[in-house]
């Protein structure tokens, strides 16, 4: 098979990956750490105290949004690597920034929903002892309460099956660029043994031809000698 190397696809050199990502990564950490203090923080302050409707659908609104930013983190990590690797595009400042605004407006919409529409109380609910709050996914009675669980499903679903295909695609994409690469690296050794070869005997054919050149030329110096010392003892007599 005939590969050569600008056939293989085009890869982001791993100093400029290391640089590009720690611009973006370090400010995706920093949000989440923002975001689990803060829930960290409310969750020590709520903790076994008597909560009221109210506060139960505050205290749940902040755990939809949390845990709606923290999977649409993960969604933003993966799709940088599938931009970079499959894609073969930058995730520009641009990009992150209209990312990040919408994470936080789609998660706040979602989170306020049931706040909005009045019917938090279809939504969430306390535990029996009053003490936890608690997302009624199995009560629907009202259509916003169906509607916000269907939002909610389908912000789960959707980033997760994109999730498992696009590092799908970048396992694939690897693997196959990894078997193209082998086989240039195998084609180009195989070329140079053959012309290491082509070149060795090229070099043992003008070594023997220089080694019979010598010989000759010594034969022929050899009988030049026994002529001259020939002719001189002819002279000589």
């Amino acid at each position: 098979m005939d590969i050569s190397i600008n056939e293989l696809p085009e890869f982001v050199p791993f100093t400029d990956i290391t640089q590009y990502q720690n611009a973006y990564t370090q400010t995706i950490l920093h949000i989440i750490g923002f975001i689990v203090i803060v829930f960290s923080i409310s969750t020590i302050i709520y903790n076994g105290v008597g909560i009221s409707k109210v506060n139960c659908a505050f205290i749940s609104a902040q755990t939809i949004f949390f845990c709606f930013v923290s999977l649409c983190s993960c969604l933003g990590l993966t799709f940088e690597r599938y931009n970079l690797v499959v894609l073969k595009k930058d995730f520009t400042k641009n990009s992150f920034a209209a990312y990040l605004a919408a994470v936080i407006v789609i998660g706040l919409s979602l989170a306020l929903f049931p706040i909005i529409t009045n019917s938090y109380g279809e939504v969430y609910g306390l535990r029996s002892s009053y003490d936890i709050c608690l997302v009624l996914w199995y009560k629907r009675g009202t259509l916003a309460g169906a509607a916000f669980v269907f939002a909610c499903l389908t912000t789960i679903l959707m980033p997760t099956a994109f999730i498992s295909f696009a590092y799908y695609k970048i396992y694939h994409d690897v693997k196959t660029s990894g078997k193209k690469l082998s086989e240039c690296l195998k084609t180009e050794t195989q070329l140079k043994f053959h012309d290491s070869e082509s070149n060795s005997e090229n070099i043992s054919h003008k070594a023997v031809e220089s080694f019979v050149d010598t010989n000759n030329y010594s034969e022929k110096s050899r009988v030049h000698v026994e002529q001259n010392e020939l002719e001189r003892k002819v002279l000589m007599q």
